[in-house]
């Protein structure tokens, strides 16, 4: 590793400390709430251990680099749902009791992954996976409530650690910073900024009502990393691990959850390969570690992952910096961690719940509710609502481990309902679907005539063992002889080797009925190869059949129907008047445009122009083909239209001004004439008509293109 790289990881590990530290107190928080102040030590030692373990081991078993791993708030409320039954906790059954609760979900993590149950885990509806969270984060609101009402209202105890008022000034000052500071500064972690900004305000308060005041959280002072769960884990506590199976399976359940969630962000960020068995038995084996020292439960969190990955993180190095920065911050810092306030910690917890329960209650909810829908959705929405609902109320009603067992009963429903349910989300022809190649009037014509012989299928969601058949029985029927047939996985999510039969018993009933059968959606192949190799499916699908995306998939059976038709698909040179744009100009005005205009050959493969680039005219292809580009969500750049002879490209940009929205790449080699804005004035001052012309037909040519548009969106 050279000095940037290492400096790199030095500070991505720095970054992920200071992120993870609020979390560290808020866990300990959470599972020493049910039972007596004195063990909160304990818990920030079971807390500490869990942020160690999960970096410094996690990171080195888990399938994916820069995947940091630590305590998780839900998985805390889980150990402190355990301990509520065991009041009269010591400080060793204490440890006892949260060490093999950790080490007994390792176990089942590691089992389920061994048993490749990674991607059912990981693809739990969403209800189910909503109802919980929801149900989590209003317990976890309700476990502060003792610390938000010390000593204000009757039944609340006042503490020592929450002195008033200032406790409950730097406990507001907290929740309205690590909630609305998102909006104002989106790189600071909001957590930390709320923690940084009540402390001030919990001091300040302080001086002001009391000048001699001063304060000691002296639960976080007493914080020591000497006792642990091997060593006072005697044969007294063991009877006590029998009532923790079904717990331990509960966390493990929801640990698993929330490592393949964060797993799947880190692989969006970072384009690596998520392997879902691996993930689970990497993180399994850290919590046997980690609660074998009594530890709290580890799973891989988002946030800390992707701040470290924006910084230039990329190796699991990350994590052993991480690991021992922790280490050395509690440990050093120990002292300076008791200045911090209960209430700020209490505060910042508070703001992680309410903004969590947006996200997965508030939010879907009002989604749901907000679509305007036919009768049919309308039942399945009413379906979802109740499925979150019901998951909700029993992890409120019994606890939040009956809630995760009752929510895979749930999810176990779903499956079997959906099972049968077909993954085709969309089935058409050529006359109906066509790609973003903007083609002639007589090409357009071929197609609607011979626009039957194509067929293309869209397949959404999981293509697994359950939706397997459903497929081939509802794409074989659409099969025509001796045409084309496209199935699309760009929108699917998994393939298991289920699916990948299905899709050889498409490819052999294409090859039997002499029709083409081609794949469209790289990424998903690349990522589900080995999968599709393994059932035989490049055995029938040969390399020229795998096309990258269903775009170019559509563009291609177009080419073979014009080609099969006699009709040229090679885009040579069209005459300058015959453009569009001249449409209405006589011979003179022609001319006069064309001297201020100069040419522009491209290479295949070569930008014309990139997003943001200024403005420098308008483009009329002469000869080759454009492709636009524009970057989705995801980070993907994809084709949103493509342009051959005679057609403008930048008509919006010319007439506005301003910079590129797009970018436009040469699909072929390319000859195209620029006309300069900065010329338009020197047009004008020699015919002011033919502007006006210019620019009646660009208008003709946007209302043209916004029918195109809107006729595809009616069709869909």
């Amino acid at each position: 590793m050279n000095r940037l790289s290492f400096t790199k990881e030095f500070l991505a590990a720095g970054i992920a400390t200071l992120i993870g530290l609020p979390g560290i107190l808020a866990c300990a928080l959470i599972a020493a709430a049910p039972l007596d102040a004195s063990l909160l030590p304990l818990a920030m030692q079971s807390a500490v251990i869990s942020a160690i373990g999960g970096t410094l081991i996690g990171s080195w078993l888990g399938g994916m680099r820069v995947h940091l791993s630590g305590p998780r708030i839900s998985l805390s409320l889980l150990i402190a749902a355990d301990l509520a039954h065991n009041v009269q906790t010591s400080p060793g059954t204490f440890l006892a009791l949260v060490g093999a609760a950790t080490a007994l979900s390792g176990l089942f993590q590691v089992l389920m992954g061994a048993m490749r149950l990674g991607s059912l885990i990981r693809f739990l509806p969403f209800p189910v996976l909503a109802g919980f969270m929801s149900a989590v984060n209003v317990a976890v609101l309700w476990s502060q409530a003792p610390f938000v009402f010390s000593g204000l209202l009757p039944g609340f105890a006042a503490r020592a650690d929450l002195p008033q008022p200032m406790s409950i000034i730097a406990l507001a000052v907290a929740i309205v910073v690590a909630v609305g500071s998102p909006r104002f500064l989106p790189r600071v972690p909001p957590l930390l900024l709320g923690w940084i900004i009540g402390s001030a305000a919990f001091y300040i308060a302080g001086a002001a009502f009391d000048g001699g005041w001063s304060y000691v959280n002296e639960s976080l002072s007493r914080l020591s990393l000497t006792a642990n769960a091997l060593t006072i884990y005697g044969m007294d506590e063991l009877l006590l691990t029998k009532q923790l199976i079904p717990h331990a399976l509960a966390l493990a359940i929801l640990g698993s959850l929330e490592s393949l969630m964060s797993a799947a962000s880190v692989q969006k960020m970072s384009n690596q390969t998520l392997h879902a068995n691996r993930e689970l038995i990497g993180q399994g084996m850290t919590n046997i570690l980690i609660g074998l020292a009594g530890g709290l439960p580890s799973a891989g969190t988002a946030q800390r992952s992707e701040s470290a990955i924006q910084v230039g993180a990329t190796t699991r190095a990350t994590g052993g910096i991480t690991g021992l920065m922790t280490l050395g911050v509690v440990t050093i810092g120990s002292k300076l961690l008791a200045v911090v306030p209960t209430a700020v910690i209490c505060g910042g917890l508070v703001a992680t719940a309410l903004a969590s329960l947006h996200q997965w209650g508030i939010d879907p909810l009002r989604r749901m509710l907000g679509e305007g829908l036919g009768p049919r959705r309308q039942r399945r929405l009413w379906g979802e609502i109740a499925t979150i609902g019901l998951v909700m109320s029993v992890g409120l009603a019994f606890g939040p481990s009956a809630g995760v067992g009752f929510g895979v009963v749930c999810a176990m429903a779903l499956f079997i309902m959906k099972s049968g349910q077909s993954v085709v989300r969309e089935s058409v022809t050529l006359r109906r679907k066509r790609s973003t190649l903007q083609r002639s009037a007589f090409a357009r014509e071929v197609l609607d005539a011979r626009g039957d012989e194509a067929v293309f299928v869209e397949l959404g969601g999981a293509l697994f063992f359950g939706s397997a058949d459903a497929l081939v029985r509802a794409a074989a029927p659409r099969i025509v002889r001796r045409g084309v047939m496209i199935v699309s996985l760009e929108h699917v999510s998994d393939v298991d080797s289920s699916g990948a039969i299905a899709l050889c018993d498409l490819a052999r009933a294409c090859r039997n009925a002499q029709c083409q059968f081609w794949l469209a959606g790289g990424a998903i192949i690349a990522r589900d190869r080995s999968v599709m190799a393994a059932a035989g499916l490049f055995e029938l699908v040969l390399p020229n059949q795998l096309i990258d995306t269903a775009d170019h998939a559509l563009e291609r059976a177009e080419n073979h129907l014009l080609e099969d038709a006699g009709s040229a698909t090679r885009h040579v040179s069209l005459p300058l008047a015959k453009a569009g744009i001249f449409r209405d100009l006589e011979g003179a005005d022609l001319e006069m445009v064309r001297g201020f205009m100069v040419a522009r050959r491209l290479a295949q493969g070569e930008a014309l122009f990139n997003k943001g680039d200024p403005v420098d005219g308008l483009y009329i292809i002469d000869e080759g083909q454009i492709g636009i580009r524009i970057e989705d969500a995801n980070g993907v750049r994809r084709r949103i239209a493509a342009f051959t002879p005679g057609t403008m490209i930048g008509e919006i940009a010319f007439v506005e001004g301003g910079d590129r929205s797009a970018q436009a790449i040469a699909e072929e080699e390319s000859v195209l004439w620029l006309l300069r804005r900065e010329h338009l004035a020197d047009i004008e001052a020699a015919n002011p008509k033919v502007v006006h012309i210019l620019f009646a037909n660009i208008a003709r040519e946007i209302a043209a293109r916004l029918r195109n548009t809107t006729e595809v969106l009616r069709q869909r």
